[in-house]
């Protein structure tokens, strides 16, 4: 496996599921803050994470680890594909989170458990763990949004191995990460999160710099 470079500089830009790049001014500056904030948040529950300390304004110091090539998707709430097949309302909320697992592309290549460890891809044991390391970082980011009148839907962890210490290296900032402000839950859409243009992203990021900030 390649091993994580120990600095990450963002792009000046977002890319969408359809391949578009949405961009502003501040972009790459608000993404790396929001990064910082939520790595160092979990940290602070003695949640392993990969980070070091913020290098500048867009970019983060990290320690070098080796990723698994996969990543993993905590849903709170039911997807309007979900809600149909299973006949329920749009984003009704789950009883338990549900854990889903990508390769690659986060949309497009969605794999099983059995075949992370069938292929190798990691370790039972290693799986077992993240998937503990998932539930209490879905509890604790649940906790942080509830105290500040939202709802988390769904984000993405991303995960590493640094010797043999398995730690969180995922970006938490979108659009792997989906959180609505209670208020305008109700009166949302499917494509609440389907970034069109600069200024639908930039009101998200600034809804989520606000949450850090309250």
């Amino acid at each position: 496996m390649p091993i994580i470079p120990a600095e990450k500089t963002f792009p000046g830009f977002m890319k969408t599921g359809s391949g578009k790049k949405i961009r502003y001014k501040t972009l790459a500056e608000n993404f790396a803050e929001l990064d910082r904030f939520f790595l160092e948040y979990l940290g602070s529950f003695n949640i392993p994470v990969v980070f070091q300390k913020k290098a500048d304004s867009t970019g983060l110091q990290f320690g070098e680890c080796q990723p698994y090539p996969f990543s993993v998707r905590i849903s709170n709430h039911l997807d309007h594909r979900a809600a149909t097949l299973f006949g329920k309302a749009p984003w009704e909320q789950y009883p338990i989170p549900v854990l889903d697992y990508f390769y690659g592309d986060v949309e497009n290549t969605q794999i099983s458990q059995n075949q992370i460890i069938s292929l190798g891809l990691a370790p039972v044991e290693d799986l077992k763990f993240m998937n503990r390391l998932c539930t209490k970082i879905n509890a604790v980011m649940r906790s942080f949004f509830d105290r500040r009148d939202a709802s988390l839907i769904r984000c993405r962890c991303a995960f590493g191995k640094c010797e043999d210490r398995i730690v969180v290296c995922g970006e938490f900032i979108p659009p792997y990460f989906q959180v609505i402000g209670n208020p305008e839950f109700a009166g949302a859409g499917e494509r609440y999160f389907d970034f069109e243009d600069a200024a639908h992203l930039k009101k998200y990021v600034d809804f989520l710099l606000n949450a850090t900030k309250a």
